[in-house]
């Protein structure tokens, strides 16, 4: 950032971060920048989940849905829409979502079988929505952490706490970083106080401290007069 401050991957990638280790309030503007300058980036996803976590469903369906229908939508963007649907547990945007993606082929079955959940169409099962044993010991442990995240909110979704608590478990042993999904998730609101869950952010706190301390003692700020893809409030 420092030898090129207009780079949209690295704001991106800071966005990312701090998006996950927190403050939200700090990452948020470097994916607006990224987007700004560059729209090919994947930071889309990364803010339509960080509006979502600071309590912005408005903003986040309207910016995900203008994304969505883009002609160069990126799977990820479908994935971040069939996942903030689920968070919300909304069946009437899943019903939705299913007419428009009917025709569609995704690399990853996610977003489909997300949709086919919450619309009540069927029921799907976690073997489903996971991956195979030997995809999964394969993985980085960034990967395994994020597999094991998939598995909490399917359980969340299906009511199933312990199950719920045991994947967040195994996701932290995994070296999860995501403090800001673990403390503002919507799917866990009924989880807030648990002392197993109290015990967990403890962990990731000292985690994502870590990266703060790393990040914003060094922090090259976006740009002040980057175009921000939707207005402040």
């Amino acid at each position: 950032l420092r030898r090129s401050p207009g780079l949209a991957e690295a704001h991106e990638l800071v966005g990312r971060l701090l998006t996950e280790a927190g403050p939200l309030e700090a990452g948020i503007p470097h994916l607006r920048y990224a987007l700004s300058i560059d729209q090919t980036v994947r930071a889309t996803a990364d803010l339509a989940r960080s509006l979502v976590l600071q309590g912005r469903w408005d903003d986040s369906f309207a910016l995900l849905e203008a994304t969505v229908h883009a002609e160069n939508v990126q799977e990820s963007q479908w994935y971040a829409y069939a996942r903030m649907i689920m968070w919300k547990r909304d069946p009437e945007r899943a019903r939705k979502l299913l007419a428009e993606i009917a025709n569609r082929t995704f690399r990853y079955r996610y977003p489909l079988l997300l949709s086919q959940m919450v619309a009540g169409v069927r029921k799907v099962t976690l073997a489903e929505v996971s991956p195979t044993q030997e995809q999964f010991d394969r993985a980085s442990q960034r990967s395994r952490a994020f597999f094991l995240q998939q598995s909490a909110e399917f359980h969340a979704l299906v009511g199933d706490r312990e199950s719920l608590l045991t994947s967040l478990e195994r996701a932290v042993h995994e070296g999860l970083i995501d403090l800001m999904w673990l403390r503002h998730c919507p799917l866990f609101a009924e989880l807030h106080g648990h002392p197993r869950l109290v015990a967990l952010c403890e962990i990731v706190e000292a985690r994502a401290q870590a990266i703060r301390d790393a990040l914003l003692v060094s922090m090259v700020p976006p740009p002040s007069d980057g175009r921000a893809l939707l207005p402040e409030s």
